[in-house]
């Protein structure tokens, strides 16, 4: 009975399965595909396969018209990406979005009329019409599945990720919130050279992007640049232009740009739980952000008023116009050009180029392939060329013609060098005449107030501590400085209720921005005001807090002189032998391959990585700016990937690169978590906290089976003891990092915590325009740079941090004992050079023999005075009796390098390579073997980078002039790493020999030789 029952509800269950697949879909069941047999009618709808968007009919607010569009299916505010029929509503909600008899998606009223079809040119008998999870609704011939229209190359209003826009493929507002029909306003990609995002008012840019640099539009400010985060620029050489695309590394973030009816381009994203849209960015943020507000060579500023200036050499073309804010009209030339005029007086009057910084460029640049040094001269020779600009990424720009939609940025922004006649040079010479001449007064005055110790002048440390140093000069220098810009004095804030001083009103005015509140009005000019607020920037620079963070006093002066101007997963291109990694080039940072030391970034005289989001891969190009050049990549027989050029008429090839220059090179040579230094010998060590996998075959130097950690990480450990000492990193510099990173889209004070986070994770680093990297698993294929690479930090157990800080402990007090040692020497120096002072001036009395004065004399030349100083001396010192902080910085590098040697300075006299210990630290220094340096009892190779920077900052304490030499603050900030950069080197004092090698008999006679024994007093200039 069992078995009849269900034998006969097997017929009901296929009919009830038929009912539901015939009879569903008519109620808006979510799919994701519409079929000749399957169309949809309001108020149906179709979903994409990720919930993400949704097609279907929808009303705008404030209307009953029916339009067929694309909205975000998960947020509740309805979100419309694109419309179909937005020329043409449906007026009811009879309307069916239908596949035709010839393959067009088609939608029809009710009276079966065609309100919009996708124009599909070539007939098809069977296709599809699908929405894909990316928002882009394509028509597909099913017969071979290719896509043969999509939504993607017809944008509404808003720009999706992956979504591309071009020239011919632009965005198109709506005329209103409740009219999707085309609005006035559209934006794409201008065909230019150098590719820029435009907003057009009709057929008149209405906001542009500025250039793109390879990573970012240097007309937008703030712009992150971070891969697969945001912006791709992907040329297209068949139409000459260029399309962009954008994608977000988060999948749970929204993000879209909508272009609205006011002609504002935004940036907008929400998170699914959030349910509500956030704006990050807008592109008219102040006034000065539409195109062209001031008119030709006029340039914004929104911090100004008024907003409109004109650039320096140049005035207003209507002054009444000017004086009503009416800045259209621009300005013209208030001299012409040198090479405009057709008499030949003034030749020697050439013109030049006056410096604005952080600037938006204008539009319309030419590219010019020259270095940064030839691009003035080109600008030069063309009469016609305007103006310049040198950016990173871009190379050398220029334009001819007039300037147009020039912007003041307060940070980013682009250096730009306007060509104007030599009067307005002239100018330019005469104001910082002036600006020298008040710094020379202000010294005098300083040095006054310094000796009278004035109040409002005086350094924090000397007023609460009683320490003064050059840095309370500087201290001093700062305060006048200020003084002179304002026009008032310090103390004369003291009865303010704002500001207890002039440098906290200073401070205050800085941090708003405001800082031109500061200058003294009667010497207020426009022309000029970019130096006066560098017055303002150098003297808050001086009156900083702490003394180690003021600049010198050479440093401000160079600062016064504006010589000191400081003011996807990854892509790799990787080859294989047979499909064995044999070298690699290392991640793609949106301008090089990071793995590749000294690679420029020039764009479209470089490399293009092309994303293909239909494959999940990308493709690289490249092409070469000078036309002239003949150039291509050649893989040869050996597995060598080499560039080759030439000029047509050289005749011949030249290499300019290869891959492999040395064994490091080549791919693994020191196996998992080994690292290859080609200037080491052997080239490959173990990474910090790891040991050789086989001993036996690593002093073989047979390096591919690598190494292993010497101590399990803390997170691997099953027992809970030591549950305090933690696992941390060890920082690598300029590396070349290991293959099959992760990407992971956090900011980079995140990135170490996202790889403590997870146990698994090995290393981690952080790269400008890649972001934050980290690998799993074994590290392979580590290089160790002389410049350039990444910095990387490596997992390791706390016992190995532990070392590193013991290490430290150790050099430190060594720094400590040589301090100290440093300090003796500098008491028997001043001993000394008192009691000889004393000895010059003993009267002669009538009945002293030579005998008595010999005798006197005798302790001079005695062992006690004479051994004590020789090799410590500063040479200012040592030749003009100049003493200074800076004296003892000298002796302390001595100090320094003896210590990590283990050799005094004054063993190396008889030696003839080297004069003394400096000259035998510097020859190695320039050879790069440093480590050579180092004595063989401290020798180590986990903490071999902290000894070398010993050496390093040994050699910068011993340089020969004082000046270029740290003071001890800095010396012990260097020690602890506080500052991480060292600068390089210049050479140290008394490194040349001033005798030839046939004159050292008599040199060696005398050192032989016991002191002589009538003790007189010589004067020698000894060597160390």
């Amino acid at each position: 009975m069992g078995l009849i029952i269900f034998n006969r509800a097997i017929p009901f269950l296929e009919v009830l399965i038929l009912f539901f697949s015939c009879f569903l879909p008519k109620f808006g069941i979510a799919v994701d595909t519409i079929t000749s047999a399957q169309p949809i009618t309001d108020p149906e709808s179709i979903i994409s396969s990720n919930n993400g968007f949704q097609l279907g009919f929808f009303s705008p607010i404030n209307t009953t018209n029916r339009y067929v569009g694309i909205w975000y299916s998960n947020i509740p505010l309805r979100t419309v990406v694109w419309v179909a029929n937005r020329d043409r509503p449906l007026t009811d909600s009879s309307g069916t979005m239908v596949i035709s008899d010839n393959g067009n998606l088609l939608i029809l009223s009710g009276q079966k009329q065609i309100i919009w079809s996708s124009n599909v040119s070539n007939p098809m008998v069977n296709s599809s019409a699908q929405l894909l999870d990316s928002g882009n609704l394509v028509i597909r011939d099913d017969s071979d599945g290719t896509t043969i229209w999509e939504s993607f190359q017809y944008p509404s209003d808003s720009f999706l990720q992956r979504m591309k826009l071009g020239s011919d493929v632009k965005m198109k507002s709506w005329k209103s919130s409740s009219d999707p029909s085309v609005g006035t306003f559209s934006a794409g990609v201008n065909s230019l050279t150098i590719p820029e995002i435009y907003v057009w008012n009709g057929s008149h840019p209405y906001w542009r992007s500025g250039p793109w640099n390879g990573q970012v539009f240097i007309g937008v400010p703030y712009m992150n640049s971070m891969y697969l985060n945001g912006f791709t620029v992907i040329p297209d050489d068949t139409k000459g232009t260029a399309y962009v695309s954008f994608t977000t590394g988060n999948e749970s973030l929204m993000e879209y740009y909508l272009l609205n009816h006011d002609g504002n381009l935004m940036e907008k994203e929400t998170i699914e739980w959030k349910q509500e849209w956030e704006v990050l960015w807008s592109a008219l943020e102040t006034d000065c952000d539409v195109y062209g507000k001031c008119g030709p060579f006029g340039s914004c500023n929104s911090k100004d008023s008024p907003i409109c200036s004109c650039l320096r050499g140049f005035v207003p073309n209507n002054i009444e116009e000017w004086n009503r804010e009416n800045f259209t009209g621009g300005c013209a030339r208030s001299t012409p050009l040198q090479c405009e005029r057709n008499d030949s007086r003034n030749l020697d009057q050439k013109d030049g180029f006056l410096k604005l910084t952080t600037m938006k460029v204008p539009e319309l640049a030419d590219w010019v392939s020259v270095p940064e040094n030839e691009c003035e001269k080109q600008c030069l020779m063309n009469c016609s060329c305007a103006a310049y600009a040198y950016y990173q990424g871009i190379g050398c720009m220029s334009w001819s013609g007039k300037l147009v939609d020039i912007q003041k940025f307060s940070s980013d922004g682009a250096d730009l060098y306007i060509r104007v006649a030599y009067s307005e040079i002239d100018k330019k010479r005469n104001m910082k005449f002036l600006i020298a001449v008040s710094v020379i007064i202000g010294s005098i005055i300083m040095a006054t107030c310094a000796y009278f110790a004035r109040t409002g002048y005086m350094a924090p440390e000397y007023a609460m501590q009683g320490m003064f140093s050059e840095k309370s000069d500087v201290f001093s220098f700062g305060v006048l400085l200020l003084e002179i810009v304002t026009g008032r004095r310090n103390k004369s804030f003291y009865d303010d209720e704002q500001s207890l001083s002039l440098l906290a009103y200073a401070w205050r005015l800085w941090n708003e921005g405001n800082s031109e509140l500061l200058i003294d009005p009667r010497i207020t000019c426009q022309d000029f005001q970019v130096e006066i607020l560098r017055c303002i920037h150098i003297g808050l620079l001086c009156v900083q807090e702490f003394a180690i963070e003021r600049p010198n006093m050479s440093t401000v002066l160079s600062m016064l002189r504006q010589v000191a101007e400081a003011f996807m997963e990854q892509l790799e291109s990787q080859k294989a032998k047979k499909n064995h990694p044999y070298w690699r080039s290392g991640p793609w940072n949106g301008q090089v391959f990071i793995g590749i030391p000294y690679m420029n970034s020039m764009y479209l005289n470089g490399f293009t990585v092309v994303p293909d989001d239909t494959k999940g891969t990308a493709y690289v190009s490249f092409i070469t700016g000078n036309e002239s050049l003949m150039e291509y990549y050649l893989l040869n027989h050996d597995g060598n990937l080499m560039q080759r050029e030439t000029i047509e008429w050289k005749r011949e090839w030249e290499v300019p690169w290869s891959a492999l220059e040395t064994d490091c090179d080549v791919y693994g040579k020191c196996g998992p978590f080994g690292s290859c230094n080609s200037k080491d010998s052997p080239i490959c060590s173990c990474l910090r906290g790891f040991v050789p996998n086989n001993i036996e075959e690593w002093n073989r130097e047979n390096f591919t089976g690598g190494c292993a950690r010497s101590t399990p990480l803390q997170c691997e450990r099953n027992d809970s003891s030591n549950l305090d000492q933690k696992d941390g990193f060890l920082k690598l510099t300029t590396m070349k990092v290991p293959e099959l990173a992760d990407w992971v889209s956090v900011p980079e004070n995140e990135c170490e915590k996202q790889c403590l986070m997870n146990c698994s994770c090995a290393a981690y680093a952080y790269y400008q325009g890649i972001g934050c990297m980290s690998w799993s698993g074994k590290l392979v294929d580590i290089q160790k740079f002389s410049s350039d690479g990444a910095d990387l930090y490596i997992r390791v157990a706390y016992s190995e941090i532990d070392k590193k800080r013991n290490m430290k402990f150790l050099i430190a007090v060594s720094a400590i004992i040589g301090s100290i040692i440093m300090a003796i020497c500098a008491y028997f120096a001043w001993t000394w050079m008192a009691k000889k002072k004393d000895n010059r001036q003993l009267p002669l009395e009538p009945g002293m023999t030579k005998k008595r004065l010999f005798k006197l004399e005798k302790r001079s030349l005695s062992p006690e005075y004479s051994t004590e100083t020789s090799g410590y001396m500063a040479p200012e010192y040592a030749m003009q009796g100049m003493f200074s902080e800076k004296s003892d910085v000298f002796s302390f590098g001595v100090l320094l390098l003896e210590i990590v040697t283990g050799r005094r300075n004054k063993s190396f006299y008889d030696d003839e390579q080297s004069l003394s210990l400096l000259a035998y630290a510097w020859r190695l220094w320039n050879e790069g073997n440093s480590e050579l340096l180092i004595d063989p009892r401290i020798t180590c190779q986990d903490f071999q980078m902290e000894i070398l920077r010993c050496i390093h900052i040994g050699l910068l304490c011993v340089q020969e002039f004082a000046i270029e030499r740290p003071n001890m603050s800095t010396v012990l900030s260097m020690l602890s790493s506080e500052i991480a950069n060292l600068p390089k080197p210049k050479q140290p004092a008394f490194t040349q020999r001033p005798v030839l090698s046939t004159q050292r008999p008599v040199l060696s006679e005398r050192h032989s030789s016991q002191p002589c024994t009538n003790g007189l007093t010589v004067t020698i200039a000894e060597g160390r």
